[in-house]
């Protein structure tokens, strides 16, 4: 008998953005340490590559499978 693959999330779209999302708390955590301080241009920019930079990391960990390819960079 085949046991459902309810954590499996290679090449499921929809189970990777769910599983991303408390994941971009943390990371929003993480790089602040707190409330983000985007007072100046430069600040919100370097914030904001930043965040989406380890979000998209994180997605394409979850959707490809591919753990050490991503965690290499």
């Amino acid at each position: 008998m085949k046991k459902p693959n309810v954590y499996w999330t290679e090449g499921s779209i929809w189970k990777s953005i769910l599983l991303t999302f408390p994941m971009i708390l943390m990371i929003m955590v993480f790089i602040a340490g707190g409330p983000p301080d985007l007072s100046t241009p430069e600040k919100a920019v370097a914030f904001f590559v930043t965040f989406i930079f380890l979000t998209s990391l994180f997605f394409l960990i979850l959707y490809t499978g591919k753990t050490d390819r991503y965690r290499a960079l």
